[in-house]
């Protein structure tokens, strides 16, 4: 099913990684890294030079600022850095070891997850209800995941 998926993403005809375009969310979700990682560094710095706040970004299709753009480089961040599949917790499933990361994001079954990342090690998780830490299944940056 994934190979299905990497392949319809990759033969896409329309290639879009602006406003409410969602490349940078399959990316993430396919776990392509580098992919999701250019993509939003590009969304990034996809700001309007008149305006004086960084985060006014367009125009992309109709107006200025752009929400949708924002939301979609939002849900491509948590994506990379948490994805819920089944009952597993997958963490940093797309996200660059060399990036430093600190978060705290909600997960199904009232679950919180809080992770940091510094220098490629995960110095800190914290996962609530504790009974939940058994699900976290951690990336192990060789194109796999490694059971926690």
């Amino acid at each position: 099913m994934l190979d299905e998926a990497l392949n319809a993403y990759r033969l896409r005809g329309s290639h879009n990684d602006v406003g409410w375009g969602n490349d940078s969310n399959a990316a993430a979700l396919l776990g392509l890294t580098d992919e999701a990682a250019e993509i939003v560094k590009s969304r990034m710095a996809n700001s309007s030079a008149p305006y004086r706040w960084p985060a006014t970004w367009g125009p992309n299709f109709d107006w200025l600022p752009d929400q949708c753009h924002g939301g979609n480089l939002m849900a491509s961040i948590n994506y990379m850095l948490l994805q819920s599949v089944g009952g597993r917790l997958l963490l940093f499933p797309a996200w660059p070891q060399s990036w430093d990361a600190s978060f705290k994001l909600h997960a199904p079954r009232q679950t919180t997850v809080e992770a940091t990342l510094v220098g490629g090690k995960i110095t800190q998780l914290i996962v609530r209800p504790e009974a939940r830490r058994r699900d976290v299944v951690l990336t192990d940056w060789n194109g796999g995941v490694a059971r926690s």
